[in-house]
């Protein structure tokens, strides 16, 4: 079955939209079960860090709402014409303004992976083929749409958590139960992610552009290591966002055994001071069997 960059782009167009329903009926499900005490688990020090912050927002909000209240009602009894109140507009306007924001969040992340597509493509029609693979090699017309939903989970994940941390004023708050983790990487999440992710995008280049299969694999355990601590943040900030990233974990754990598996069937060797492998050598005779074909009319 043959992958084409439309087919690739129609897919993340569709997960993208699905993308915002769940971050809509995550939102939704989320409000309804805080409305039910009875099944309602005791708070975490999280829990509390949150509830903490929307009690001193709302009191904010409601301070403001009086005071414009008694600004307008002053105004109208020393005969000026009070204004019309902007506060229905403004709510709309934010609300407009942050479901674009989610949309936009979500669809950079798809889209930002379709990057690696055209090596992706252009290999699994060439020399990825002709190489040994091993027996649990997934079929290629699977590494799109899988890739593509992969990156909207990300997407998701990594929008909730940046939507949390920016709507509490102390990042100390949101954290939950102390870990053994790194407090640069807990109060940097959202930037470690950007990192994880934009080695991510660079695995393609690397293991189907250049053919290293050996720097591709190393990469391959190194986003799984990288991973692992993000994973554990997100589930102490939003478990919602942890539980995203759960089937992108698997799914890079079997990537990396691939990877491992291709290494071992196609070694890479080094002969006056240069590479070579199994995977380099059939790209060459792809390019060959084109040139011929083109001189004699094919």
């Amino acid at each position: 079955m043959r992958i084409s960059i439309m087919s690739v782009f129609t897919t993340t167009l569709f997960l993208v939209i699905v993308g915002s329903h769940i971050v809509s009926v995550a939102n939704a499900f989320s409000d309804s079960y805080s409305l039910l005490p009875s099944k309602r688990p005791q708070m975490t020090d999280f829990q509390k860090g949150i509830k903490r912050e929307k009690l001193q927002w709302r009191g904010i909000s409601t301070t403001i709402t009086q005071q414009r209240v008694i600004s307008a009602g002053d105004s109208s009894t020393s005969g000026c014409t009070p204004r019309r109140s902007s506060w229905p507009c403004s709510s709309s306007s934010s609300s407009l303004n942050a479901s674009l924001s989610s949309i936009a969040w979500v669809a950079s992340s798809a889209f930002g992976g379709m990057t690696g597509a055209p090596f992706v493509i252009q290999s699994t029609k060439t020399w990825y083929k002709s190489i040994p693979l091993p027996s649990y090699t997934p079929p290629n017309c699977i590494f799109a749409p899988v890739w593509t939903t992969l990156y909207t989970l990300m997407g998701i994940a990594s929008w909730r958590i940046r939507n949390i941390i920016q709507s509490t004023s102390n990042i100390n708050n949101i954290v939950g139960a102390p870990t053994t983790l790194s407090p640069i990487i807990q109060k940097n999440i959202i930037a470690f992610s950007l990192i994880h992710y934009a080695m991510n995008i660079s695995w393609a280049p690397i293991f189907f552009g250049l053919k290293r299969l050996r720097a591709g694999h190393i990469l391959n355990v190194l986003l799984v290591l990288t991973l692992l601590p993000i994973v554990a943040v997100y589930f102490s900030i939003d478990p919602v966002s942890g539980i995203l990233l759960l089937p992108y974990l698997a799914w890079l754990g079997l990537a990396t055994r691939l990877s491992s598996g291709v290494c071992r069937l196609n070694p890479t060797e080094v002969k006056y001071g240069c590479w070579y492998n199994n995977a380099k050598l059939q790209d060459e005779i792809w390019k060959l069997r084109k040139d011929a074909a083109k001189k004699i009319g094919l």
